[in-house]
């Protein structure tokens, strides 16, 4: 929620962002003189969050380390037999990018009991990383 301020003449209502804004116009333009200014408040929606496609592993288990959940995660991929333990760890060990629809992700989800909507916070803060 935003608070708004808005005034309102002959049909025409004007909206500003703070009261000092309404009433600088009003003594600016004298025909609004006198026209009670009104406050407001207005929902403002929610950025749509856009979830990256991939993002560099190191900072997907960056994220998962801060959130003390990157042991987990070796752990369980310690307990796979080969080729998936062979092949899952160099991917987590060694890749470059991890795939937000990838079986590993979706190995993860699984091992950390999470749901969709976390996994992709995961990956948005991930992206957001700035070094």
């Amino acid at each position: 929620m935003i608070t708004k301020y808005k005034i309102t003449k002959d049909g025409v209502t004007i909206e500003f962002l703070t009261l000092n804004e309404a009433n600088n116009f009003i003594l600016a333009n004298p025909e609004w003189a006198g026209v009670a200014v009104i406050e407001f408040q207005e929902d403002i929606p929610a950025p749509e969050v856009i979830v990256p496609f991939d993002v560099p592993t190191w900072r997907l288990r960056a994220i998962l380390a801060l959130d003390n959940l990157e042991q987990s995660v070796t752990d369980a991929l310690d307990q796979l037999t080969d080729p998936q333990k062979t092949i899952a760890k160099r991917a987590w060990d060694f890749g470059s990018k991890t795939e937000r629809s990838s079986p590993t992700v979706d190995f993860i989800k699984g091992v950390l009991n999470l749901t969709d909507a976390q996994v992709d916070d995961i990956f948005v803060q991930a992206e957001a990383i700035q070094i």
